[in-house]
């Protein structure tokens, strides 16, 4: 492991703290239907607030282009190989690829970029659900969150630390912290967290949270 002072473990830690103690109500599901805008007390009572915070299911499209890009991309969320999104992450956890071929370009397992795009999926599929109540995208998103809780699971005999998650290897971290990047490692695990995130916000997922605070 990096003896450098800003190691993966301080640096999520922090992170882990800091979101916590300044967001933590943010992390919270709602579960109940939002009745109206959350009223917060404006810092100088003779200004007041114009502008609230809303939530997803509060906005429903009309007809026009942003339906149309909204219906295609629906369907795009629908049919992307979820077992090929996974690949990487089965294949760096040592798990089986269930017989999925791995993806090519950005997701390629030779790739630099490998694994971000899994998190964009989550968070797109909790958002579907939170929006229009697709169970489809649901359930999708509960089927990767239950298989990456399975290659969590599987660290030991990757050789990896408890908790760790990713599409690339351990020492690939430990290399960027010395000074000789080989990826853009920590960026592809924000958009994991950020995809396990989502799926906790809007599911109400206590997988995806378990898995992500691991």
């Amino acid at each position: 492991m990096s003896s450098s002072p800003l190691n993966r473990r301080r640096l999520l830690q922090a992170a882990g703290v800091a979101a916590l103690s300044t967001a933590a109500p943010a992390l919270v599901p709602s579960v109940a239907p939002v009745a109206g805008a959350v009223v917060v007390p404006p810092i100088r009572g003779d200004i007041g607030v114009s502008a609230f915070p809303f939530e997803l299911e509060q906005v429903r499209l009309t007809q026009g282009r942003w339906l149309d890009n909204q219906n295609r991309t629906l369907s795009y969320l629908k049919f992307i190989d979820v077992d090929r999104l996974l690949y990487n992450f089965r294949a760096n956890h040592r798990l089986s690829t269930q017989g999925a071929a791995a993806l090519g370009g950005w997701e390629a397992p030779d790739f630099p970029f490998r694994t971000h795009s899994q998190g964009h999926f989550l968070s797109a599929w909790a958002q579907a659900w939170a929006v229009l109540r697709d169970t489809t995208c649901r359930d999708r998103a509960n089927y990767v969150v239950a298989e990456l809780a399975k290659c969590q699971a599987n660290n030991a005999a990757a050789g990896f630390n408890t908790g760790y998650l990713s599409g690339f290897p351990e020492s690939d971290f430990d290399a960027m912290e010395a000074g000789s990047p080989k990826s853009v490692s920590y960026y592809s695990l924000h958009k994991t967290l950020a995809g396990l995130l989502d799926v906790w916000r809007y599911l109400g997922s206590t997988q995806a949270r378990d898995v992500l605070l691991r």
